[in-house]
């Protein structure tokens, strides 16, 4: 009844759903490293234990971006038919959406942020350049005393920085579209575990084996009718 009322018309072909994290060790690391408590702790529990344990501990993987969601069935199915409502489903989740539009204020607020820096900085560039250029000729021998101790490199560095977060931000704002939003979707995969997609190979044998036992229950039957004919 429940998988009817999400928009599945069929559910009786649903063997199985399983959601498992995908694990960036990459972007695992650099999520933590934002983080200095965060980060320290990951040091300290590498330094205990088995990378490959913690990421793929049950608790760590609740903090993971990106899940494979695998829908097993008994027959081909499409898109619209099990793929669309389960993801729907999820995307309506009331808790969630309120998560989604406080992610995408802050995302918003950050890079508003990062506008205003970028043009005080600007501001700050245009100042120097036209202090440096009415008075070129009286300061030329002392740009590089300037450079030094106005930390001027420390301010293109600083503007570069922030562009570059600012189109991540971007990047970040497309994805929080959606609640959840599917990378990629692929259909109709042939389950060959155990004896699935096997059993070309695995009823020949089967039969001989059959028609071994047969017969031998047939010799051991004749044997022993003999035997009581005897007696």
């Amino acid at each position: 009844m429940f998988l009817k009322q999400i928009g599945i018309k069929d559910p009786n072909y649903l063997l199985k759903i399983s959601v498992n994290p995908i694990v960036d060790l990459n972007k695992f690391i650099n999520t933590a490293s934002e983080n200095n408590q965060s980060f320290e702790l990951l040091k300290l529990m590498v330094e205990n234990g088995d990378i490959k344990k913690i990421v793929e501990d049950k608790v760590m993987s609740k903090s993971y971006s990106h899940y494979l969601i695998t829908i097993s069935t008994t027959n081909k199915n499409h898109v619209k038919e099990t793929v669309e409502p389960i993801l729907n489903f999820l995307n309506k989740s009331s808790f969630y959406s309120r998560v989604q539009k406080q992610e995408i204020n802050n995302i918003e607020s950050k890079i508003k942020a990062n506008d205003d820096i970028i043009a005080q900085i600007d501001g700050f560039l245009n100042n120097f350049t036209k202090k440096t250029d009415s008075s070129q000729n009286i300061k030329s021998d002392k740009l590089v005393y300037y450079n030094e101790n106005t930390q001027l490199n420390d301010a293109i560095e600083t503007k570069n920085k922030l562009i570059s977060e600012k189109g991540y931000l971007r990047l970040q704002l497309v994805s929080a579209d959606k609640i959840i939003k599917d990378n990629s979707t692929t259909l109709n995969i042939e389950n060959t575990k155990s004896i699935n997609g096997k059993l070309k190979f695995i009823l020949p044998f089967l039969f001989i084996f059959i028609f071994i036992l047969i017969h031998f229950f047939i010799s051991f039957y004749k044997k022993q009718a003999e035997k009581a004919n005897q007696n």
